[in-house]
Parts: C-alpha cells; structure tokens; sequence
C-alpha cells in the first residue's frame, strides 16, 4: 500500500506520456521518411529503417535539441495536465 503522501506526489505526476519521451520524435520523422520507401521485402524495409536510424542519431544537433527541449516539454505537459502538448 502506497502511503497518502507519497500516493499525492505520484498523482502530481503525468504518466507515461509520449510527450516526454523524445525517441517519439525521432519515430515520427522515421515514418514520414519511410512513406516514400520502395522497399519491397522486409530485409530492404529493415536496411532503409537501419539506414535512416544511423543518419538521425549521427546529427548531434538533432540530439541536443531534443535533450534541451526536455524542460519545455515538462512544463508544457504540467501546463496541461498530463494531457498531450505540441511536442
């Protein structure tokens, strides 16, 4: 059984939620990218995904300003009360 206080704070607290999990980003840029695929096995889907996963996650940039919008994306959920945001 959790004890009242600590049951509080973790009600305080949004769940789960997509906006605070930076990779969503990177998945979504991924099918954006993957509409236009050719592929037409899953071994040429798997090399396109593998390809386009090493060109995203080589950009530092691209990384960095994920982390760094970590603070904005919590107080836009906290803003919103868990519920979803922009991000």
């Amino acid at each position: 059984m959790i004890p009242a206080e600590a049951q509080h704070q973790a009600d305080r607290r949004p769940g789960n939620s997509p906006d605070l999990n930076p990779i969503e980003n990177c998945w979504a840029w991924m099918k954006s990218q993957l509409q236009d695929c050719q592929a037409t096995s899953i071994l040429q889907l798997e090399v396109e995904i593998k390809r386009l996963w090493v060109l995203k996650m080589s950009d530092s940039n691209y990384l960095r300003n994920l982390a760094v919008s970590m603070p904005r994306r919590l107080q836009a959920v906290l803003e919103k009360g868990g519920n979803a945001t922009k991000y």
